[in-house]
């Protein structure tokens, strides 16, 4: 073994003993070459950024009576963003290409949700309004900072609770992966 590849794992000894672990893995990857982000062969153009001034400033427009705000879609076709002001019920939803990634941003509230549904239309495509959920049912508590996703084809109702509106941003994402 050469005194340099010595010298290393020395180091990366020491440096474990003294991180309990953590030093090791930083020494080691720092050993391996980066990765330029413009030869990256999704390209890094496709990075999504919503800042916390663009939520503030669309929650700042959306009239009292409004249910929320469409934030805009991904620039790969593969995800929508949207902001909800949720003051009453949801009626019954079901998406056939879309999960529900749900940020829960103020307010307290429920998602119920099942793995059948009774009754309900067709609204669009892909998309089915109405009905009820069958037992057995489940309940999920919502408050800040609570993060939950409902996978595409599960029927599910949001359900505030109490005066305050259940704020949350809905993050939808194609269940097939596949651009519109």
């Amino acid at each position: 073994m050469k005194n340099s590849a010595r010298y290393f794992i020395a180091c990366a000894a020491v440096a474990a003993v003294v991180a309990g672990g953590a030093g090791l893995r930083v020494a080691l990857a720092q050993g391996r070459p980066s990765f330029p982000v413009s030869e990256h062969p999704v390209g890094y153009e496709l990075v999504d950024r919503i800042a916390p001034s663009d939520m503030k400033g669309v929650l700042s427009r959306v009239a009292a009576d409004s249910r929320g705000a469409i934030l805009r879609r991904s620039q790969d076709g593969r995800a929508q963003y949207l902001i909800n002001v949720r003051r009453e019920a949801s009626e019954l939803e079901r998406h056939a290409e879309w999960d529900d990634v749900m940020i829960v941003q103020s307010g307290y509230g429920y998602v119920d949700w099942s793995k059948k549904v009774k009754g309900g239309a067709r609204y669009g495509a892909g998309e089915w309004r109405g009905g009820t959920l069958a037992a057995p049912a489940t309940t999920l508590e919502l408050g800040p900072g609570v993060v939950v996703r409902i996978p595409a084809g599960v029927p599910h109702v949001i359900r505030p609770l109490g005066a305050a509106p259940l704020v949350y941003l809905v993050l939808k994402v194609r269940a097939s992966g596949k651009p519109e």
